[in-house]
């Protein structure tokens, strides 16, 4: 309950922070909507000349794009920005300040800052845009896969925002972790939703991105499932398991990078 009350106070915080800078904020929804705009004129172009990738058809490839802009935005506008909070504040000294509150430091730091009305601004006319030109009809969907499909890319974005914040943590041993992050950050979008599909990955590759280095999860996953060429109950049980294991890596990093920042600043 506590955590709860916590939450929807950063959320009403980050809101009236946001509000404060309207139009800077409207400006780059336009750059967004642009963005998108450009990728589906990509897609059409491409499938004027192949009839699919990888056995994927032209509306299968925008619903993998569908996917990605929910990661995105999600991981863009309140992982990443927490985490280069969290680097600044631990560069500059002002860190002390968050492990002097009677708060959880690790969930406070991974959730400090929740823009859910930047996600919404931005994320919904891009989304909305792709919603438009997909061809649904063309489509398989069934309702069970839909479910296990969207459970699986909500996890995998929390997935995605942990894996970040791990790679975020050399800075209690190295004073900078930023280069690190970006690039981890990038080889994410590259591998996993960059319009790249499942199926086009060798085994190696998808054991790989799924399990040790989990990139694929909630945007390639779940469209496989959402489109029924991957079995859901199966993908939803690894989803849940690399969270978990992950969930417990990350805790276990942090404290080891607490013991090392205490040391070194008392």
């Amino acid at each position: 309950m506590q955590n709860l009350k916590l939450i929807t106070k950063i959320i009403k915080n980050s809101t009236e922070l946001d509000l404060a800078y309207f139009w800077n904020n409207w400006l780059s929804l336009l750059s967004v909507v642009i963005y998108m705009a450009t990728n589906i004129l990509f897609i059409d172009i491409i499938f004027s000349k192949v009839n699919n990738i990888a056995g994927y058809s032209r509306d299968e490839i925008l619903l993998i794009s569908l996917t990605s802009q929910f990661w995105f935005f999600f991981t863009s506008m309140i992982f990443i920005k927490n985490i280069q909070n969290f680097i600044k504040d631990v560069n500059r000294g002002d860190f002390d300040l968050i492990l002097s509150k009677p708060l959880p430091s690790l969930l406070y730091t991974m959730f400090r800052n929740i823009n859910l009305l930047a996600v919404l601004r931005e994320g919904v006319p891009s989304a909305f845009l792709i919603v438009v030109v997909i061809k649904w009809t063309n489509l398989n969907l069934e309702f069970s896969n839909i479910a296990f499909g969207i459970l699986i890319m909500i996890t995998g974005t929390f997935i995605s925002g942990i894996i970040n914040f791990i790679f975020s943590l050399p800075v209690f041993w190295l004073g900078q972790s930023q280069s690190i992050g970006d690039a981890f950050y990038q080889l994410e979008d590259l591998s996993g939703h960059s319009n790249f599909v499942l199926e086009a990955y060798p085994n190696i590759l998808k054991i790989f991105f799924t399990f040790f280095l989990p990139t694929l999860v909630s945007s390639s996953i779940s469209t496989s499932v959402l489109v029924g060429k991957s079995n859901a109950v199966e993908m939803l049980a690894a989803s849940i398991f690399v969270f978990i294991t992950f969930s417990m890596i990350l805790k276990f990093l942090w404290n080891l990078g607490l013991k090392n920042y205490t040391s070194a600043s008392s």
